[in-house]
């Protein structure tokens, strides 16, 4: 088995060293974005605040990245959370061209965890006590470019938890709205 592993390197390797001069004459260029937003959860009955952030790499149509969404459970002061929930993980997404630069509406699947966590007395989260689930989450929605680098997008998402719960015993799998702002940029490495 360590025999074939180490042909597999060797071989791939050597694949990448053949092709780099082919790419580095020309430079190797990608599209990268990256995503903030915010908007509603709805989850075991209840309206809370989410904030929701992506990047990622684009080629074509594709998007492959990695998402991240953070719901306040529980407020103790006017400005302190008591209680929170992170879903994160990697995701694939799909955006449909429609040949009209009004809108074009988008697709993708998010898959990761869940994490839960109380605060400290002194207002500060660690691992000891969390909870770490598995999630998923399927999103849709339109994007409305503003400009060849900037777009609004509204979306609505539904996560799945493999039984993630909040302090009081409800559940986080739940839907999600919101808008974001998204900017796109070509990098080109020579």
């Amino acid at each position: 088995m360590h025999l074939f592993s180490a042909r597999l390197a060797l071989t791939l390797v050597a694949a990448m060293v053949l092709t780099v001069p082919i790419a580095a004459h020309d430079g190797l260029s990608w599209r990268s974005y990256a995503e903030a937003g915010g908007g509603i959860s709805i989850t075991g009955h209840q309206l809370r605040p989410l904030l929701a952030l992506e990047s990622g790499i684009i080629i074509g149509a594709i998007e492959l990245g990695s998402h991240v969404r953070a719901l306040p459970l529980e407020f103790g002061g006017p400005d302190l959370i008591q209680a929170a929930a992170v879903a994160y993980g990697g995701s694939i997404g799909y955006t449909l061209d429609t040949g009209d630069n009004f809108f074009k509406p988008f697709g993708r699947i998010g898959l990761g965890g869940i994490y839960a966590s109380e605060a400290d007395g002194d207002g500060g989260f660690s691992s000891i006590g969390a909870e770490k689930k598995f999630s998923g989450a399927l999103t849709l929605g339109v994007a409305l470019p503003v400009s060849e680098r900037w777009s609004a997008r509204l979306w609505g998402s539904y996560r799945m938890t493999d039984n993630a719960l909040d302090f009081e015993g409800t559940s986080l799998t739940g839907f999600d709205i919101g808008a974001s702002i998204r900017a796109s940029w070509t990098t080109t490495v020579r």
